[in-house]
């Protein structure tokens, strides 16, 4: 018969370590790599960008960065004309629960419809390379300045 060790099931097993060491290297890769994508929106993006206020360009790597937020009006819009050229964004917010649930309270849920009509996400994920965060971010501008031009049209 096999004896099991004491010790069987309070051990990591000998690979253990090895795996985790090589884990934690890769993640450190996909921080590092998440921080220089997020640097790129932050060059282009820094105005529109959802930091805190004492937020400098420093802090960046010391952020994961897992997505990286920018707020701007006319988000819907937007994202839909980057879809048409071809470039993503992120959709990580749901809805607004309390309209579509029918055993909420009704409340009011102003802030919740506001923050997921204005914000976009930006993807920081490995695939991601730095030519397309200053692809996607100068496009952003380009549709914000468009917006802007065609509301100035409407209203003269």
């Amino acid at each position: 018969s096999i004896n099991i060790e004491d010790n069987y099931f309070t051990l990591p097993g000998k690979g253990f370590y090895w795996e985790l060491n090589s884990k934690i290297q890769y993640l450190k890769k996909i921080i590092q790599h998440r921080q220089k994508i997020s640097e790129v929106y932050y060059h282009y993006l820094k105005k529109l960008s959802v930091m805190p206020a004492n937020f400098k360009k420093k802090d960046i790597f010391n952020n994961s960065f897992y997505f990286y937020l920018i707020q701007t009006e006319n988000s819907d819009v937007i994202r839909k004309k980057l879809h048409e050229k071809g470039l993503d964004t992120g959709k990580l917010f749901y809805e607004n629960c309390a309209k579509i649930s029918k055993n909420s309270k009704k409340k009011d849920t102003k802030n919740i419809d506001n923050l997921i009509n204005k914000m976009i996400i930006l993807p920081t994920h490995m695939r991601i390379k730095k030519s397309y965060a200053k692809l996607l971010s100068e496009t952003i501008l380009e549709i914000i300045q468009e917006i802007k031009n065609e509301k100035s049209k409407i209203s003269k």
